[in-house]
């Protein structure tokens, strides 16, 4: 999640699901 959000803080949510 950490990742996901540096990346692209709109796409955290789509990255969460993945991640998560």
């Amino acid at each position: 999640t950490e990742e996901a959000s540096e990346t692209d803080m709109g796409k955290s949510e789509e990255f969460t699901e993945i991640k998560e």
